[in-house]
C-alpha cells in the first residue's frame, strides 16, 4: 500500500511540474541576488497560506524598504479569491523549495498599501494596475519602477512558475527572520554573523562597501527584523543580548554571541571576503 501511495505522490509532483525536472532549473546568475526568507527555512509546508509563506507587509514598510535601496517582490492576494487559491498551489511549494523572500499585501492592507506606494513613489505607482488579485510585482529600487510578473499559464505548473521567477532572481545566503526562535536556531546551527535591524536601519546592509563584499560570498548571514518582534520577544531579546537595533551579533564565537556596535562595515567586509 505504501508503495502505491508513493507512486501517487510522485505522479502528482510530476504533473504539477509538467513532467519536467525541477532540480535542473537554475536561477539566472545575472539577475539581482535576493535575501531568503529565513522563517520559511523552518516552518513552511505545502499547506501553508500566503501570509505564512510571505512577509505580510503594509505600505509603510514597503516604502521604507524601497527608500533604503532594497528591490523586492510584492504579492497581492486576498482571502476567498479562487484564482489566489489556484496560485497558492504552486507559489507555496516554490517558497518551500527556495526560501525566496516575497512581501505581500492581503485584503486588510491592499488598498492602503497601494496608496502609500503611489504617494511616495509616483513612478512606481503609475506602473501598478487597479487593485485585483492575485498579482505579483518586482519593485526595482534602483530604477524606481514596477514590473508585473506574467503568471499566464503558470499558476498550475510549478516548473513554469519556478522558471519564470528564476528569470528575475538569484539568491545569496542571507536569511531574514521575524521569529526570534528561528533566528537563534539558525545562527547557532550555522555559527554565522547576524544583524539586528529596525525600520530606521533598513538601508544599512545596502551600503556599497557591504553590498559589494556580500554579493558573491557563500557565507551564511542572518538578519533579525526587530521591528516585527512582539513586546515579550523584544524584552527577552534585550535582557539576553542587550543588543539594540543596528547592531551585529557574532555567533561565530564558540564562547557565545558577541555584540558589535561599532566598526561594522570593516567587520562585515572581512567576514564576507
Amino acid at each position: 500500500m505504501r508503495k502505491g501511495l508513493n507512486l501517487i505522490i510522485f505522479a502528482a509532483i510530476l504533473s504539477s511540474c509538467g513532467g519536467k525536472d525541477l532540480d535542473a532549473l537554475k536561477p539566472n546568475e545575472n539577475a539581482p541576488k535576493f535575501f531568503r526568507n529565513g522563517d520559511a527555512f523552518f516552518s513552511i509546508t505545502d499547506n501553508s497560506s500566503f501570509d505564512e509563506a510571505t512577509r505580510s507587509s503594509d505600505g509603510k514598510e514597503i516604502v521604507a524598504r524601497i527608500a533604503s535601496g532594497e528591490s523586492l517582490f510584492l504579492l497581492w492576494h486576498q482571502y476567498g479569491c479562487s484564482h489566489c487559491d489556484i496560485l497558492r498551489d504552486v507559489f507555496v511549494p516554490y517558497i518551500k523549495n527556495t526560501q525566496a523572500l516575497v512581501y505581500s499585501f492581503n485584503e486588510k492592507n491592499l488598498l492602503s498599501g497601494i496608496a502609500e506606494i503611489e504617494n511616495a513613489y509616483p513612478s512606481i505607482g503609475e506602473r501598478l494596475p487597479a487593485p485585483a488579485t492575485p498579482y505579483l510585482f518586482y519593485l526595482d529600487a534602483k530604477e524606481m519602477t514596477a514590473t508585473k510578473i506574467n503568471l499566464t499559464g503558470k499558476t498550475t505548473d510549478l516548473y513554469a512558475f519556478t522558471e519564470t521567477m528564476y528569470n528575475y532572481m538569484d539568491f545569496q545566503p542571507t536569511y531574514t527572520f521575524r521569529s526570534l526562535a528561528n533566528f537563534e536556531s539558525f545562527c547557532r546551527e550555522k555559527k554565522c554573523m547576524s544583524y539586528i535591524e529596525d525600520q530606521a536601519s533598513y538601508g544599512s546592509l545596502f551600503f556599497p562597501a557591504i553590498q559589494d563584499a556580500r554579493k558573491d560570498s557563500k557565507k551564511e548571514f542572518a538578519v533579525l527584523d526587530y521591528e516585527y518582534l512582539n513586546e515579550q520577544e523584544k524584552e527577552f531579546f534585550q535582557q539576553k543580548y542587550g543588543a539594540p537595533a543596528s547592531s551585529l551579533l557574532d555567533f561565530t564565537n564558540e564562547k557565545g554571541p558577541t555584540l558589535i556596535s561599532s566598526g561594522q562595515e570593516d567587520i562585515l567586509r572581512n567576514y564576507f571576503s
